[in-house]
């Protein structure tokens, strides 16, 4: 096999197998309980009001979840 030939199997590889893990993905949110996830919420707050962040990268990560988690009391999944 050339090189380009190569490149262009494992290319296709991965583009199958992308797939592959967007539906598994998709299924494991479908699966998700939303009580699961606000006890899991919880203790990840709990945990860093206890130990606060020990590097900035972990406290970067800490925003970001904190940002992309805001419960809606009204919301019903």
């Amino acid at each position: 096999m050339t090189k380009k030939q190569k490149r262009e199997y494992y290319m296709a590889v991965i583009k199958s197998n992308l797939g592959w893990r967007y539906k598994d993905f998709k299924d494991l949110l479908r699966q998700l309980d939303r009580e699961d996830v606000n006890q899991l919420w919880a203790l990840v707050k709990e945990y860093h009001s206890i130990r606060p962040a020990s590097s900035d990268k972990e406290m970067e990560l800490w925003v970001k979840l904190k940002r992309m988690y805001e419960p809606d009391p009204e919301d019903q999944l």
